[in-house]
């Protein structure tokens, strides 16, 4: 069972065994299991759901760290048998994990909030419910925090903040039984799809179980006819091939893309001294010239500096890593290598391909044709994390920002120092942004993450033989070995 991802939230990874309903109204027969517990109190359901997803989480990677399982409190605590506590229970018999029941609870009843449409109102509804009952009981530790079904996340998102903040845990691992399809009508009515190809629906939680060969995208185009022979000078790069990144393909299967498109210096992967830089969007001159700045530092001393060519930040990062005349860098796409950049970005792009040559390489895990879209350019970040040795973050905004509908979306930045986390990656945060509010919070809710004032320095101090300073005059670094 290959499980689907939870949207984002403020945990390090969340799954769910299975999707609540198919395409229409039909449960899926995991949420059938469910229902038949939940609703008609079939306790002959609880061993076979705890099976499924004690086999389920043995898959996951993180599943090694954690101490304990979390159960979210019930709303309806007037239930004669609680479908949560019951498969919490369960679920620890089959995995030896600690069951922490009654750390987590509740301060008020509240209202259950499939009953609730508004998304705010759902927000208003938890807001300070949870707390736990012993702060110091898994300080420092990992846990999983696990419930039946998942709709918003809501609930889900306010215990792991209480969890985090209260209980100092180092970090939250999500299980749910059944994701639904849709959010209620008043949170923006929207539909959930796949990740990606919405002319299919038999697929949960691959992001890549979809992507085509190359005979499959010429195919494609043709019957959308466009000329694939016009199509700019790229190729691709398997997992089997020994030039495909090593990074990549010992990383998880969900952040392991089939294939890479790329046009440039392919040489350039396989460098052992890749830094990914990202951050914000909408920055200022300030954040922009202090991050083109790090950028050329970086790549005067050796650095590949890997950014998405976003504008803000990575835009920055990747024309200070070439304005260094020896700066090398990648470009990480959120979408085919054939699709139209906007005016300016392409112009840009156009342009350092003719003048730099061998020093840049383009890389996209989308096939041709394939569109830029939100959700791209988050899985997107998985490539540039994974690549990286260090993540460095050079401007961050709030976690969330509303979308036009009122639901929240996610930071992108945030998303890449999640999966930053999640990948063992280093992230610093430079020193210019110490005291920034939202610096601040990313620190608060990973500890991994660290400020370091000269990050420059810093990765000089890791190199055996580096140069002490490229202001000094001395060379650039000539081994590849660092003490990771």
């Amino acid at each position: 069972m290959n499980g689907v991802e939870l949207p984002d939230g403020p945990w390090e990874e969340g799954w769910a065994l299975a999707w609540h309903t198919e395409y229409g109204v039909q449960r899926t027969p995991i949420a059938e299991q469910l229902y038949q517990l939940k609703y008609q109190s079939d306790t002959r359901q609880i061993g076979p759901l705890a099976d499924a997803l004690a086999v389920f989480l043995g898959t996951r990677r993180g599943w090694p760290k954690l101490a304990a399982i979390v159960p979210v409190p019930p709303s309806n605590e007037d239930r004669p048998l609680q479908p949560v506590r019951e498969l919490a229970r369960a679920l620890a018999e089959r995995t030896g994990l600690a069951l922490a029941e009654r750390y987590l609870v509740k301060r008020r009843r509240t209202r259950m909030l499939k009953h609730i449409d508004s998304l705010a109102e759902r927000e208003q509804e938890v807001a300070g419910v949870f707390t736990v009952t012993d702060p110091e009981r898994y300080r420092g530790q990992w846990v999983l925090l696990f419930d039946d079904i998942c709709q918003t996340g809501t609930t889900l998102a306010a215990a792991t903040r209480v969890l985090r903040e209260e209980g100092g845990v180092a970090g939250v691992y999500v299980l749910v039984v059944t994701l639904t399809r849709t959010y209620p009508e008043g949170a923006g009515g929207a539909r959930r799809t796949r990740p990606r190809s919405p002319d299919r629906d038999d697929v949960e939680g691959d992001p890549w179980s979809d992507q085509a060969s190359f005979s499959e995208i010429r195919t494609r185009a043709a019957d959308r006819g466009v000329a694939v022979s016009g199509m700019i000078d790229w190729k691709e790069l398997f997992p089997e091939d020994p030039r495909y990144p090593l990074q990549l393909r010992e990383g998880a299967k969900n952040d392991r893309p089939p294939t890479l498109f790329y046009r440039g210096n392919l040489e350039l992967l396989a460098s052992d001294r890749l830094v990914a830089i990202v951050g914000s969007r909408r920055v200022g001159k300030k954040a922009v010239e202090a991050t083109k700045e790090l950028a050329r530092r970086l790549a005067g001393c050796g650095w590949v500096i890997v950014s998405g060519f976003a504008r803000g930040i990575d835009q920055a990062a990747f024309e200070g890593a070439l304005a260094d005349p020896s700066g090398w860098t990648i470009a990480v796409l959120a979408q085919g290598l054939d699709e139209q950049l906007r005016d300016e970005d392409q112009r840009l792009m156009e342009e350092k391909l003719a003048t730099c040559g061998e020093r840049l390489l383009v890389v996209s895990p989308f096939p041709p044709g394939e569109p830029w879209s939100g959700r791209n350019a988050m899985t997107r970040n998985a490539i540039i994390v994974g690549l990286a040795r260090v993540v460095i973050v050079g401007a961050i905004g709030p976690e969330r920002t509303p979308r036009k509908d009122g639901r929240p979306r996610r930071s992108e930045t945030w998303d890449a120092v999640h999966k930053a986390v999640r990948w063992g990656r280093e992230v610093w945060i430079p020193g210019y942004l110490r005291g920034n509010e939202h610096a601040e919070r990313l620190c608060a809710y990973y500890p991994a993450v660290r400020v370091i004032d000269d990050p420059v320095g810093e990765l000089a101090k890791r190199w055996l033989g580096a140069a002490k300073d490229e202001g000094r005059g001395e060379t650039r670094p000539q081994q590849a070995v660092l003490f990771w």
